[in-house]
C-alpha cells in the first residue's frame, strides 16, 4: 500500500498515510503520574529514521492508550499536520502530527527490526541552560553513571501526596558531572540493581533523553519524569565512544548509605484542611507554618500599590536589586549577577469581616492570568527579548495588567499555606498566604434571563429581543507563535531553510542509532520492581538537598537538591520554601 515518508508531510495536506514507530510514548497528567490524562505525547520514526513528534489530545488519547505501544510499528492515517509547537520540544521538526478522534492506527507486526529504536540530540553538560520558565525543548544527555542512590519518597508543599524519587550521578569524559532525578514511573524503570551489579565490574555509560532543566542553589541538574527514557549499555556509537574514551579507566558505583551518619528524620507533610478565609486569619504561624490549607474564595480586590512582579535572582531564585548595570542577590552567599522576571500578584478576599491576602507566585500567577509574564511583557514592549532587557524597560514602569485587575470577581479553590512575610512585615500581626497551587477556577456565575413584563410564555421570553441580560462570548485566546527548528546535521551559525514543507530533521551522523534488529540492551527482560528496600523517608525539598544531595552519607562530595518536583518552583526570598 502506498505511504507517505515524513519528509513529505507538511500542513498544507491532510491526507497523509504514514508507517512509523513508537520510539517514545508517554502521557502527560498535568505533572503527576495519576489523574486523567490531559494529553499523549510521542516522537515516531519512519523507515528512513526520521523523527517527528506527536500528540493525543484527551479523548483519543484514552481510546488509544492501550494501542499504541513504544517499539511497535503502526500505520496511521487521517490525523492534521501542524506547525510544531514552541516549548517542551522532544525532538527538532519544523511540524507535528496531531491525532484527531477520526485518526486510524493499525499495527504492522513483523516491522520493527527494519527501523531505528531510538533518536536524540545530544546536550554537553556544561551547555545545559539554566531552567527559567517553559524550556524551548527537553535535552539528551549522555554519561558514565557514578552514582546510584536509594529511592527516597519526596513531598513538597505543592503535592497532594509524595512520589518516589532517585537521584543518579552522571560523568562526562572531561570529568564534569550533572544530577539527574528520576521521579514516579521513571523509578520504577530504572532497574537499580542491575546497574550497581554491572558497574561494579566494568562502566555503566548511559544515554537519557527527555530531561528537564532544573536549578536549586545555584546548582544545575536534570529532572527526569514521564518524557524521560534511558537506553543503558545499548550498542549505540554514542555510548562505545564514552566506552572506548575511557579506556583503562575505571571507577567502581559510588555507595549511599541511607541510614549511616548524617540520615535525616523522616518528614511529611499533614493532609490539607479546609478554612474559611476567617479561620485561616486564626492561624498560629509557629504552630502552623509548615501545614497546608484549602479555601475557596473570591478576589474582592488587587492592591495597585504593591508591583505585581519582581526581578528573581536566576540562580536561587530570591529577590535582587538593581545595581549599576546587574543586579544584586538579596542573599549575600549568593554571587549571580542576572535577574529574571517573575510574578508576584498580590489579592484580597474578605469573609464576614475578615480580609485576607492571598499572594501568587510564578506558575500559579500564570494559570490565574492565563499567560506568562515574558509573553504579557514582549508584547508590551516590541523589540525586547531578553529577560534583561524587559527588566531595564519595567522598572521604571507602573501600569498594571488588564489581566491581573480582571481578576477580581474571580473565584478560585486554592491550596494555601502561611507566606514568611509576615515576619518582615511591621504587623506581624497579620498573616498572608501564599497560593501553592488553584485546584479549581469556578465559572462566572451568569445573571439570570430577564423577561418582559407581563410575558408568561416561556418561548416568547426567550426569543423575545426586549431581554436586558446577555450571556458574553467565552473562548481561548490564541497568540500566534513561530518556531523555526534547525536540523541537527546544520552549523551553529548556518541559516535555518524556510519552514514550508520542510522535512523533520533525521538523527546528526554523531548520534546514529542502529536499527532494532542490532539493539544489545542490557535490560533484556521486562523491569521489575526494584528490590532493595524503598527508603520510608519522606522529605520536603530543603531536607532532600541534604539527604541525597550531601553531607557524609555519599561518598563523593554533592551538593542539591531542591529541582525533585517537576510541578513546582522552588520560591525563596520574597517567596516561602517550596
Amino acid at each position: 500500500m502506498a505511504h507517505n515518508m515524513l519528509s513529505e508531510i507538511h500542513k498544507d495536506n491532510t491526507h497523509w498515510t504514514i508507517y512509523v514507530l513508537v520510539s517514545h510514548m508517554w502521557h502527560y497528567c498535568g505533572g503527576t503520574d495519576e489523574g486523567p490524562i490531559k494529553h499523549t505525547d510521542l516522537v515516531l520514526l519512519d523507515s528512513e529514521g526520521t523523527h517527528i513528534y506527536g500528540q493525543l489530545p484527551p479523548e483519543p488519547a484514552e481510546k488509544l492508550k492501550d494501542v499504541l505501544q513504544e517499539g511497535k510499528v503502526f500505520v496511521i492515517r487521517k490525523f492534521l499536520c501542524n506547525a510544531s509547537k514552541t516549548t517542551y520540544i522532544p525532538v527538532e521538526s519544523a511540524f507535528m502530527v496531531q491525532f484527531t478522534n477520526y485518526t486510524t492506527v493499525e499495527e504492522k507486526h513483523a516491522l520493527a527490526d527494519t527501523f531505528t529504536f531510538c533518536t536524540y540530540s545530544l546536550t554537553a553538560f556544561v551547555d545545559i541552560p539554566r531552567a527559567r520558565g517553559g524550556p524551548a525543548r527537553f535535552f539528551d544527555v549522555v554519561g558514565r553513571i557514578s552514582i546510584v542512590f536509594y529511592v527516597v519518597l519526596v513531598q513538597s508543599m505543592h503535592q497532594t501526596a509524595p512520589s518516589n524519587t532517585r537521584t543518579i550521578m552522571l560523568e562526562d569524559l572531561l570529568g564534569n558531572t550533572i544530577r539527574l532525578v528520576l521521579w514516579g514511573d521513571r523509578v520504577a524503570g530504572f532497574d537499580a540493581d542491575t546497574v550497581r551489579a554491572m558497574g561494579a565490574k566494568e562502566p555503566v555509560i548511559a544515554i537519557f533523553v527527555g530531561t528537564l532543566p532544573k536549578m536549586a542553589f545555584g546548582v544545575k541538574g536534570l529532572i527526569g519524569i514521564s518524557a524521560c527514557r534511558s537506553y543503558i549499555d545499548e550498542d549505540i556509537p554514542d555510548i562505545n565512544s564514552i566506552r572506548n574514551g575511557l579506556g583503562d579507566k575505571f571507577a567502581p558505583l559510588a555507595t549511599y548509605d541511607p541510614v549511616g551518619p548524617g540520615a535525616l528524620v523522616p518528614r511529611v507533610h499533614e493532609d490539607p484542611t479546609n478554612k474559611t478565609v476567617k479561620e485561616l486569619d486564626e492561624l498560629d504561624p509557629f504552630e502552623d507554618m509548615e501545614k497546608r490549607f484549602c479555601c475557596t474564595i473570591t478576589i474582592s480586590r488587587f492592591d495597585p500599590d504593591q508591583r505585581w512582579w519582581f526581578h528573581s535572582c536566576s540562580m536561587c531564585r530570591k529577590s535582587t536589586k538593581h545595581d549599576g548595570f546587574q543586579y544584586r542577590c538579596s542573599d549575600d552567599t549568593c554571587s549571580s549577577v542576572e535577574a529574571d522576571l517573575m510574578y508576584c500578584v498580590s489579592v484580597f478576599t474578605a469573609d464576614d469581616t475578615v480580609e485576607a491576602e492571598f499572594i501568587l507566585f510564578d506558575r500559579v500567577a500564570a494559570r490565574a492570568v492565563g499567560k506568562s509574564l515574558m509573553a504579557i511583557l514582549r508584547q508590551k514592549y516590541r523589540g525586547y527579548n531578553t529577560a534583561s532587557n524587559l527588566a531595564n524597560a519595567t522598572r521604571n514602569d507602573a501600569f498594571v495588567l488588564d489581566e491581573i485587575t480582571n481578576l477580581v470577581g474571580k473565584k478560585y479553590r486554592m491550596l494555601v499555606s502561611i507566606s514568611k512575610r509576615w515576619k518582615s512585615q511591621k504587623n506581624t500581626d497579620k498573616l498572608a498566604f501564599q497560593v501553592n497551587r488553584i485546584e479549581e477556577t469556578f465559572k462566572p456565575e451568569l445573571p439570570p434571563l430577564v423577561f418582559d413584563n407581563g410575558s408568561g410564555s416561556i418561548g416568547s421570553s426567550s426569543l423575545g429581543v426586549g431581554s436586558s441580560s446577555q450571556v458574553p462570548s467565552v473562548g481561548p485566546v490564541l497568540w500566534p507563535a513561530s518556531h523555526v527548528p534547525r536540523t541537527h546535521s546544520s552549523p551553529a551559525n548556518q541559516t535555518p531553510p524556510p519552514t514550508v514543507r520542510l522535512s523533520p530533521s533525521t538523527p546528526a551522523t554523531w548520534s546514529s542509532a542502529p536499527k532494532c534488529g542490532a539493539r544489545r540492551s542490557l535490560f533484556n527482560t521486562p523491569l521489575k520492581e526494584t528490590k532493595e528496600p524503598a527508603m520510608d523517608h519522606v522529605l520536603d525539598g530543603q531536607l532532600l538537598s541534604e539527604a541525597v544531595m550531601g553531607g557524609s552519607a555519599i561518598s563523593t562530595d554533592v551538593k542539591d537538591d531542591q529541582f525533585l518536583s517537576p510541578n513546582t518552583k522552588p520560591a525563596a526570598g520574597d517567596k516561602d520554601d517550596a
